[in-house]
């Protein structure tokens, strides 16, 4: 009886809450929708004489690829969603915001 149990391990299964994309999401759609807003209006006031429209359009355009390119890339490598992937996509919004200020005030000063 003993040598039967000899070959036997004893294996603990946990149980992981499962996180909705959309609960981690949801939080964080009013803070980066209005940070979008004032950057665009702040952009604008910034860039009134250069023209408006190449001031709004490049960010926006910037923003936007740049964030779709961090989902898509955590969707190929199927890195599982949790608080550090919406921490990241943070991350990667507030450095496309800071990026194309710094790009747009580049071009508008030669």
């Amino acid at each position: 009886m003993e040598e039967a149990n000899e070959g036997v391990e004893i294996v603990d299964v946990i149980d992981m809450p499962e996180i909705d994309a959309r609960d981690l999401v949801k939080l964080h759609i009013k803070p980066i929708a209005i940070t979008f807003v004032i950057t665009l209006i702040v952009l604008a006031i910034m860039f009134r004489k250069s023209g408006m429209i190449k001031a709004l359009l490049i960010p926006t355009i910037v923003i936007i690829c740049v964030n779709a390119l961090y989902v898509s890339i955590v969707s190929i490598l199927r890195i599982p969603v949790n608080e550090y992937v919406a921490s990241g996509f943070i991350f990667v919004y507030a450095m496309s915001l800071i990026g194309t200020a710094l790009y747009t005030k580049t071009i508008s000063k030669n």
